[in-house]
């Protein structure tokens, strides 16, 4: 077994706590973006999901999760309680989902194409 794999299944088997220790205090940046993986490895399932049933899109869905864990790496230290790392992760994913109701609000429906044929032919 290469050591990668070794180092990939020794990732697995840490709590989140330590997974969190690890991507925060790591000596290696390397080891650091490993632990991190790991994070995004075990959780991005259920935020994608949770994603999902908040923008009934898939695409809005994928977006708003890849912005979780973006955010959630940059932003690691902040999460006080290692133990609730899903909790604090859903919390980032529904931030995220706010942004993206936000947006939608802002943009105007866009007139049907009948209606705009209608305005162009004159009577």
């Amino acid at each position: 077994m290469t050591k990668s794999r070794t180092a990939d299944r020794h990732w697995e088997d840490l709590p989140d706590r330590e997974l969190v220790e690890e991507a925060l205090h790591a000596e290696d940046m390397a080891d650091r973006r490993s632990a991190f993986a790991a994070v995004f490895a075990r959780h991005h399932r259920g935020v994608l999901a949770y994603c999902g049933g908040l923008l009934q899109d898939p695409h809005s869905a994928a977006d708003a999760a890849a912005q979780t864990f973006t955010e959630a790496f940059t932003d690691l230290a902040a999460l006080k309680e290692a133990d609730k790392l899903r909790g604090w992760l859903l919390g980032i994913a529904r931030n995220q989902c706010r942004k993206e109701w936000k947006r939608r609000a802002r943009q105007e429906p866009l007139p049907e194409a009948e209606d705009e044929e209608d305005k162009r032919t004159p009577t």
